[in-house]
């Protein structure tokens, strides 16, 4: 392990050998692969690319795709840009989201993705919301 990524990730909790919560304190700039593991993102922390957990608990600033096979919470003063899949999304107050947020169960992905998109929908989305704050 080289020793930018040590001080970058502290392995917080663990059960018997196993590492059960990754906290990042630092920037990451790549891919965090934790299978199984909670990662929380603190709110010193940066992260420029994908995370995938069982959980991912965000107080700090990350950029990419977040992927939670059971939860995902936005906590307040974090910001988030980028796509979203978890199974459940839980968005506080003051957190900041920008981009797409989808079910990560295979059944509602698929039933979403099987859907045809009505055409100029969002474009008619997009001028109501323009209306609402040109008002």
């Amino acid at each position: 392990m080289n020793d930018s990524y040590e001080s970058a990730v502290d392995g917080a909790s663990r059960s018997g050998n196993r590492i059960e919560t990754l906290t990042i304190e630092e920037t990451v700039d790549g891919f965090v692969w934790a299978e199984g593991l909670t990662v929380t993102v603190a709110a010193t922390a940066t992260v420029i690319g994908n995370i995938y957990a069982r959980q991912i608990i965000v107080f700090g600033t990350v950029s990419g795709t977040l992927e939670a096979s059971e939860r995902l919470e936005l906590r307040y003063g974090c910001r988030v840009t980028g796509q979203v899949f978890a199974a459940k999304l839980i968005v506080a107050d003051g957190a900041s989201f920008s981009g797409t947020a989808m079910p990560s169960e295979p059944e509602q992905l698929a039933a979403l993705l099987s859907r045809e998109p009505i055409p100029g929908a969002w474009r008619a989305v997009e001028r109501r919301v323009a209306r609402q704050h040109l008002n």
